[in-house]
């Protein structure tokens, strides 16, 4: 059983590493991440995979339209007065 629990040790004190490094990375190449891991439940690895997977922010015109992108909304679609809303990626 100690060989077991020594190994286990050592894979935490790797992961720690990993994560300190993961964070030290974020501050450096993406200092704009922490507005991100502000929202709880959000840590470094969820706001840097959010801000790599949606790149430029600024390319959607309002903020609903990155739900869109990514799958979460039904797409919308505004024509003749009428506004249709489509089923989500997600759920087809």
């Amino acid at each position: 059983m100690a060989p077991l629990l020594e190994i286990i040790d050592a894979l935490n004190e790797r992961i720690r590493y990993y994560d300190q490094m993961e964070e030290h990375i974020a501050r450096e190449r993406y200092p704009k991440y922490w507005l991100l891991d502000q929202v709880h439940g959000v840590g470094v690895h969820t706001a840097l995979a959010f801000m790599l997977t949606i790149g430029d922010p600024e390319r959607f015109a309002k903020s609903r339209l990155v739900g869109s992108f990514l799958g979460m909304r039904p797409r919308q679609q505004n024509g003749g007065g009428l506004m249709e809303v489509g089923k989500s990626r997600s759920w087809e």
